[in-house]
């Protein structure tokens, strides 16, 4: 929450939170962590992902993988697999909110009130939307900054450990229909098409 502003950000994991967390602070300054009373809080806003897209970040978090060089693209694929099929293919019974549906994790309930950017679409600014006069020039500058710092951070994987940024290289048949049934509800409330497993 940022009460100068009446902002709520609903931090997702595996969705960039420590990244948009940071920027929102070096705009926003200082958050509280609940809601105080008697301030209106009128801006609420959601950064989501694509389904199949964070399931391997998902896979990445849960597994800590660090070593680009042993992770090969055929071993990835593998690897990939075998933990979507243990974890998701009966039904994911635990409460690690890295490894819940982006519904669940911050107990969405479609609403107009929310305002839903697609983490990879949107324009960095337009998250900003409500503020009238930003320096849009310090905003990218801080935004570069930030992102190369976290892909920096030994405790935290980054891109460069992907065999792909393609996230269909990492799908078959199987984990398709896994993905789709197990985040379903994601699919249907922020609007990410559905792969049909005969097309990969």
């Amino acid at each position: 929450m940022y009460d100068g502003y009446g902002v709520v950000f609903y931090p997702i994991h595996k969705n960039g939170t420590n990244l948009f967390k940071r920027l929102f602070d070096y705009v926003l300054g200082n958050r509280t962590n609940e809601e105080t009373k008697n301030i209106e809080y009128v801006h609420h806003i959601i950064i989501v992902r694509n389904p199949y897209d964070r399931l391997i970040s998902q896979w990445m978090h849960d597994t800590q993988i660090k070593n680009e060089l042993f992770y090969s693209k055929l071993n990835q694929k593998k690897l990939f697999k075998e933990w979507v099929v243990s974890t998701y293919k009966n039904g994911y019974t635990g409460n690690d909110n890295h490894l819940l549906t982006q519904t669940d994790v911050i107990q969405y309930i479609p609403n107009e009130k929310y305002k839903i950017f697609k983490l990879g679409e949107f324009v960095i600014e337009d998250l900003f939307y409500f503020l009238d006069n930003i320096d849009f020039e310090n905003l990218h500058n801080e935004y570069d900054k930030i992102l190369e710092y976290l892909n920096n951070e030994t405790e935290h994987h980054s891109s460069k450990f992907r065999m792909s940024n393609d996230f269909k290289d990492y799908y078959d048949t199987e984990l398709l229909e896994i993905c789709n049934s197990s985040f379903r509800i994601d699919f249907q409330n922020f609007g990410y098409e559905m792969i049909t497993p005969k097309l990969i």
